[in-house]
């Protein structure tokens, strides 16, 4: 029989001893679930610049997927427009920030 080891017992803690498996998952699930993950993507997608080495297309599709991953469920058009802002944002090269052609987005 396979237990419960590390972080997540410790969630096993703070349930009571009669919990049923269903208030276990939800206990597990509120620690680890999409909520919490989307929550760090969302840091890494406000802190994520372009690497040195790492070129526009690269970048672009990097923040594109983190912006999928930090908002998943809203819609396409508010992530689209979170991921342009993060690209903007992120770009290493000034000019390219500037550029007036980004799509009408504006940083």
């Amino acid at each position: 029989m396979k237990c419960v080891t590390g972080k997540a017992a410790d969630i096993l803690y703070t349930l009571p001893a009669e919990a049923k498996y269903e208030d276990i998952a939800v206990g597990l699930r509120d620690r680890f679930g999409d909520q919490q993950l989307a929550a760090a993507y969302r840091s890494q997608l406000k802190a994520r610049v372009q690497a040195g080495s790492e070129t526009l297309q690269e970048f672009a599709a990097a923040v594109e997927q983190l912006a999928h991953r930090a908002f998943v469920g809203l819609p396409v058009a508010f992530i689209q427009t979170e991921a342009a802002h993060s690209f903007i944002d992120g770009v290493r090269d000034q000019e390219v920030k500037q550029h007036p052609l980004m799509g009408g987005v504006e940083p």
